[in-house]
């Protein structure tokens, strides 16, 4: 395979440091236990190096915390939490010392010994000169909750060859399979041999866009003009590698067809996609991607119990990064906490907010916001348009709905926190919806990741996440007309059935949607 650039082998053997059956590559930050990564965090990867470096000496405590956070000043707390993060990842759990132990009022110390070898070879290979090219992109900032779903995605990936990273706008697909890409690249899996190789297809509009992406990445455009699917991949049917299909909503059906020839055509190849619904295809696996952990709703925390749940860390990460003076400490982990309720776990939202601190402050933030506000609050500019706002990405969302599945959404998002299917299926004169349409509607809405099923007590309810809400509200007051319009253009109901006779126009009752 003429395989697209990407980095090219060091021209000098990387240093290495081991220690105990651990070896750590400064370089490619990565930690390996004997031939097996080992998941750890940006900062406390940066953490576990500025303590080997030094040894058996007293690394102090600020000269962790301006190594780790150099442009930020954050509490102690924060420290204690990475640097517990080390010590589970090197499997000092209980504190017995074998690693990393805690000097009082001082600092910490590397206590095993460390030694300085040099690898030329990539870890996990034999034999092999180099680590095998990729087009990964790299990450600008620490990825922060997710590590076991890379974790698990990895797993998933041993046993599935096509395997859907789901979830709504702003969950943070892209980031996860990206990660899990490099964590499968570095492993010295046999699967991924030939490397790991992302495929953007914001771009693509069908069968051919999607086709053509693919080609370029894997530079195989100079086969026969006309080459289709089946030809393309067997120029790689030899090849053991990983595809990253991002972004495969819109071209959802062009995506799963184009897919599934590859995947016939090429056994060594293995697909990751990401999108807001599954391809639906044979053989695909679908991980839903949660939303961040939260403390519960209420609960009074300190801060460093509060930065146990992934929401909190990720709010004060970023808040420090962007006002340099954010602190997280006990008397503003409740309103901290308060936010990141509001915000739905969802780190596209979470971001938002953290950033709007250093100009309106966290007290006068937690006591203005409203979900109007948060929606339409703008987030970086370096990301795809349709992640510029809250609002964007639920546009983005709502404009693949079916007009029945609008209809639906407008339907349900007067109906307060979790509603049962007979609360849904209540008719509706506005929008002359029968019941079998209604839940036609919901199953599709949950297929796209815009409305949540969970059993509660038995019972399945299902839930709208209040920015969801608020958009759909707000859709539905601005464009009455439009929503009407799109009713109007929906089948004509069903006329009544008899007393006795089988309903055979209503659908099942739809599953949860649970994460995988």
């Amino acid at each position: 395979m003429s395989a697209a650039a990407g980095p090219e082998p060091a021209p000098f053997p990387e240093p290495v440091m081991a220690f105990g059956p651990f070896r750590i590559f400064r370089c490619r930050r990565l930690l390996l236990e004997g031939e097996q990564p080992v998941r750890l965090g940006g900062r406390a990867f940066d953490i576990l190096l500025a303590l080997l470096d030094r040894a058996g000496e007293v690394v102090g405590k600020q000269e962790l915390l301006a190594t780790a956070w150099p442009k930020a000043v954050v509490e102690e707390s924060s420290l204690r939490v990475q640097v517990n993060a080390v010590r589970k990842a090197l499997g000092d759990v209980h504190g017995d010392g074998r690693y990393v132990v805690n000097v009082p009022s001082r600092g910490y110390r590397f206590v095993a010994p460390v030694s300085h070898v040099e690898a030329a070879a990539r870890p996990g290979a034999r034999g092999e000169a180099h680590t095998p090219r990729h087009n990964l992109p790299s990450p600008l900032s620490t990825m922060i909750g997710r590590d076991e779903t890379v974790q698990q995605l990895c797993a998933q990936l041993a046993r599935h060859r096509l395997v859907s990273v789901v979830g709504p706008g702003g969950m943070g697909k892209s980031t996860v399979a990206l990660s899990t890409a490099l964590a499968w690249l570095q492993s010295g899996t046999p699967a991924c041999s030939d490397g790991a190789w992302f495929v953007d297809l914001s771009a693509a509009a069908d069968d051919d866009g999607v086709q053509a992406a693919i080609a370029s990445v894997l530079q195989l455009a100079g086969l026969a003009a006309g080459a289709g699917t089946p030809e393309m991949a067997a120029a790689v049917q030899q090849q053991r590698l990983l595809l990253v299909l991002d972004n495969c909503e819109h071209v959802i059906e062009p995506a799963a067809r184009v897919a599934v020839h590859w995947l016939k055509a090429a056994p060594g190849l293995r697909v990751l996609a990401t999108s807001r619904e599954p391809l639906r295809t044979v053989g695909e696996h679908v991980h839903r991607l949660p939303a961040l952990a939260l403390p519960p709703a209420g609960a009074r925390l300190t801060a460093v119990e509060a930065m146990h749940f992934s929401a909190i860390q990720l709010f004060t990460e970023r808040a420090a990064d962007c006002s340099g003076r954010f602190e997280l400490a006990d008397a503003n982990a409740a309103a901290v906490a308060a936010l990141c309720h509001r915000a739905d776990g969802l780190p596209l939202a979470i971001e938002v907010l953290a950033a709007k601190v250093g100009a309106v402050g966290l007290l006068s933030l937690a006591d203005q916001l409203d979900n109007h506000f948060l929606i339409h609050t703008p987030g970086l500019r370096t990301t795809l348009p349709r992640h510029h706002t809250l609002y964007a990405a639920l546009d983005w969302s709502f404009g693949l709905l079916s007009p029945l599945e609008r209809a639906v959404l407008g339907r349900i998002a007067v109906l307060p926190g979790g509603f049962s299917l007979e609360s849904a299926t209540v008719g509706d004169a506005e929008l002359r919806l029968s019941a079998a349409q209604t839940v036609t509607g919901l199953l599709g809405l949950v297929e796209k990741s815009l409305l949540v099923a969970e059993t509660c007590r038995e019972r399945l309810l299902y839930r709208l996440s209040e920015l969801t809400r608020a958009y759909a509200l707000e859709k539905r007051a601005d464009a009455a007309a439009g929503w009407h319009a799109g009713a109007e253009r929906l089948p004509a109901r069903t006329p009544p059935r008899r007393a006795g006779a089988p309903d055979e126009t209503r659908p099942p009752l739809p599953a949860p949607a649970c994460a995988a």
